[in-house]
């Protein structure tokens, strides 16, 4: 019997390798209108949508997203925007009785200074980072929205909270890029224009996660698949506020932020010297992965 996955934002990193999963085993029909066959800030468009398509599964891969100036810029954007659309599914595949959805939140939800490695308890527990409180708040409202659901009608519903990614369709714009795509533009835009110099922010001694897209999309499909009752506690911890509805994916191997950029450097070879705001990369100095202490 085939199963019908609506995945909803095809077009991003995520969704796209959603899209690649899905598409290559042949029991899964999947549902990925792009955004010109539906608008999903558009309510009666999304309610009409999934009644009429009928899904088994609806993943919500959707998302105003960005770096830390584009959030910081646009705030109400990022905050209403991220509400909308995820309201927008989450109620349409209630009324449609759709059994199993899974909502893609962030790690940035978490306390600004919260310990590391992260915990599904650290959640509310201090204030945000600033920066990207009105993302992690819409955010945080979808994780709530998604425990009412189970609590209320029962239905088989979880979020997931992906750690700092990387791959195939990455977002490369300098002000709204991650860290490892925000690397790779600054260095390739600095190596064809023959630029003197490439400011970084940061020391770069910051510890970070990264995880592949792809082993997202795995792990997404897996918690589907497998989610579907309070006893699937040997991949989730408890939280006093969102206990048993949502599970952390991330990576155990911690390593420092200027990592990536080491990794960059030896791949592709420069000839200038860097400039950081705390000084922190040494100009003149060609850096390799031997160099960091990790």
């Amino acid at each position: 019997m085939t199963t019908k996955v609506f995945i909803a934002g095809k077009n991003g990193m995520v969704g796209s390798a959603l899209v690649r999963l899905y598409d290559s085993q042949t029991e899964f029909q999947v549902i990925s209108p792009s955004r010109q066959e539906l608008d999903l800030l558009d309510r009666n468009q999304v309610f009409e949508f999934i009644a009429n398509t009928k899904p088994d599964l609806v993943i919500d891969a959707a998302a105003r997203v960005g770096g830390i100036v584009d959030k910081n810029s646009y705030p109400v954007d990022f905050l209403s925007i991220n509400l909308q659309i995820q309201t927008n599914l989450m109620d349409a595949a209630a009324a449609a009785s759709v059994n199993s959805f899974v909502f893609l939140g962030s790690s940035c939800i978490y306390p600004k200074l919260a310990p590391q490695p992260l915990k599904e308890s650290y959640l509310m527990t201090g204030p945000l980072e600033e920066t990207n409180s009105a993302y992690a708040v819409a955010k945080i409202a979808g994780l709530r929205l998604i425990q009412a659901y189970r609590e209320q009608f029962g239905f088989n519903w979880i979020s997931t909270m992906p750690t700092n990614l990387y791959g195939p369709n990455d977002n490369f714009d300098f002000k709204s890029s991650h860290v490892i795509p925000g690397f790779i533009a600054k260095f390739h835009r600095a190596k064809i224009e023959s630029a003197p110099t490439v400011e970084l922010w940061g020391t770069g001694n910051p510890l970070r996660e990264f995880l592949h897209v792809d082993d997202l999309a795995q792990a997404i499909k897996f918690v589907a698949e497998n989610y579907n009752d309070y006893e699937f506690i040997f991949v989730l911890r408890f939280d006093l506020f969102l206990k048993d509805t949502f599970i952390d994916i991330f990576n155990p191997k911690w390593t420092k932020i200027m990592y990536p950029f080491a990794v960059y450097m030896e791949k592709i070879p420069f000839a200038f010297p860097f400039v950081s705001d705390t000084m922190c990369f040494i100009p003149n100095k060609y850096w390799s992965k031997n160099d960091l202490e990790l």
